[in-house]
């Protein structure tokens, strides 16, 4: 099991438009948010924390985030690989096809 390292401490300062920013939540931005958000939100943390507890099994911590970006993007890249395999061979049959009545002698114009 992969070791948890220590949480950084969180550091509050006051922002150029007068906001407050926490330092220590994301890795390289502070998360901010004027006074009365804030506040606002501390006068329903019993609420968040319930919402929280009840729902903790359909929320991901950062670490599960990071495996959940990283398996998206390998899908992504797989439906992109599929989709141009299927290119590939829906041309394949196109040429085949083309190359098929042109042994019948018949006449065919190819777009430019």
């Amino acid at each position: 099991m992969q070791k948890q390292s220590e949480p950084r401490p969180l550091i509050f300062k006051v922002s150029e438009k007068k906001a407050i920013s926490i330092y220590g939540i994301n890795s390289r931005f502070p998360v901010t948010l004027y006074k009365n958000q804030l506040l606002r939100l501390l006068d329903h943390s019993e609420q968040l924390k319930t919402f929280i507890e009840n729902h903790s099994d359909e929320l991901a911590t950062k670490d599960e985030k990071e495996v959940i970006v990283k398996e998206t993007k390998v899908k992504k890249e797989k439906i992109q690989k599929v989709k141009k395999e299927k290119k590939v061979e829906e041309k394949k049959v196109e040429v085949k096809k083309e190359a098929e009545l042109n042994m019948n002698g018949e006449l065919i114009i190819s777009p430019i």
